[in-house]
């Protein structure tokens, strides 16, 4: 049977509380579409939730806004409560403001070596910042991530909210 529909991700038909006849859920896999059956109503929004994800992508867009080159990695012993001891990226800004409220990703190889990192902290010699402009020498820490060698390129991004998918038009 023909669905009637040429392209885009498939119809998915949820059932609540109750299980389709073997004959309605085959009518459906042949017309293209996937049965998702749940006995939880909850479970119906985390499974609509991780199709989204899955067919649209994550919830947020990150937008580069620079990057950075690791010109030293030095290693220091801080206070026990300000974190032990910890690897310091000694970075030269190429383009853009790094900030502390920017999401990082730590490049070797143009390959992701990090994931995407916080910024636990960022300083010119010994004073703490709040950003770092484009030709500035300064001392970055990221959150739980220590694997860092000189040469390595730091892109830094925005994160803001994806528009929602199914927004309905106001007029």
């Amino acid at each position: 049977k023909d669905s009637g529909r040429d392209s885009g991700p498939p119809v998915v038909f949820f059932s609540y509380g109750l299980q389709p006849s073997d004959s309605i859920v085959a009518s459906i896999e042949e017309a293209g579409g996937i049965h998702r059956g749940h006995a939880v109503i909850y479970k119906i929004f985390d499974d609509m939730e991780e199709l989204c994800d899955h067919t649209y992508g994550p919830p947020f867009i990150l937008k580069q806004k620079g990057r950075m080159t690791v010109s030293a990695v030095m290693t220091f012993d801080f206070k026990t409560r300000k974190g032990g001891t910890r690897v310091v990226a000694g970075c030269v800004v190429k383009d853009g403001v790094a900030t502390n409220k920017l999401l990082y990703r730590v490049m070797r190889g143009g390959q992701d070596v990090s994931g995407l990192l916080e910024l636990q902290s960022m300083a010119l010699g010994r004073d703490l910042i709040s950003e770092a402009k484009k030709g500035d020498k300064a001392g970055f820490i990221f959150k739980n991530f220590d694997d860092l060698e000189e040469n390595d390129e730091v892109v830094f991004f925005e994160k803001t909210p994806r528009p929602p998918l199914f927004a309905s038009s106001q007029n």
